[in-house]
């Protein structure tokens, strides 16, 4: 706490790791309201089997900014590729750009508030489901998408460049919780790829 005033917001990744410890995801995605969320199947097929994949461990690599193909590969590493890359972006859009987005958006608010009377000194980052949203994990990326400055196009160009540890503008991000010399990442362009076809209903 900044001199026994403001409370200090954890790191991204450490309040959506307790999240996940405490089977929040989980949880959220046996709600009703998430029917068609976070659903993979072995084969197009309806009356393929489901796949399982770990929710937390994706959510990890969704906010470090991996390619959607390496995210595929990496969920889905025993499908077809063509199948498990469609069952990807599918998800990430239906999962993470909506409907964990706004839960988790909506349930740091009330944590948050509870941690303040309990006179906690920390806090959830309020910006935790506009991460999940964009696929992000420093402010600054997240501040470059809310002004409408960076494509996902463009951040697919610059992927060299933030593999050698910077934006393509010679910057680094060093500060923060995250001070890990991590580059800036934003989320990966789904342009140029096949729009998947509808996932099976269960």
């Amino acid at each position: 706490m900044l001199a026994g005033l403001l409370p200090d917001e954890w790191p991204l990744q450490r309040a959506l790791d307790v999240l996940a410890r405490h089977q929040v995801y989980d949880k959220l995605l046996k709600h009703p309201e998430a029917k068609g969320a976070w659903y993979f199947t072995q084969k197009p097929s309806r009356t393929s089997a489901r796949q399982s994949v770990d929710i937390a461990t994706a959510i990890t690599g969704r906010i470090s900014g991996e390619p959607i193909p390496r995210l595929a590969t990496t969920w889905l590493p025993a499908l077809d590729s063509e199948w498990a890359l469609e069952q990807t972006v599918s998800n990430i859009g239906e999962t993470f750009e909506h409907y964990l987005a706004r839960t988790v958006g909506a349930l740091v608010n009330p944590i948050n508030i509870r941690l303040e009377e309990a006179h906690a000194e920390i806090r959830l980052p309020a910006t935790s489901g506009r991460h999940l949203r964009h696929g992000v994990h420093t402010p600054q990326a997240l501040a470059r998408l809310n002004a409408g400055g960076t494509s996902r196009r463009r951040e697919v160009r610059s992927g060299v460049g933030r593999r050698l540890g910077h934006d393509g503008s010679g910057s680094t991000y060093s500060g923060g919780p995250f001070a890990t010399q991590r580059p800036w990442s934003s989320p990966p362009s789904t342009s140029g790829y096949k729009w998947p076809r509808r996932v099976p209903s269960r």
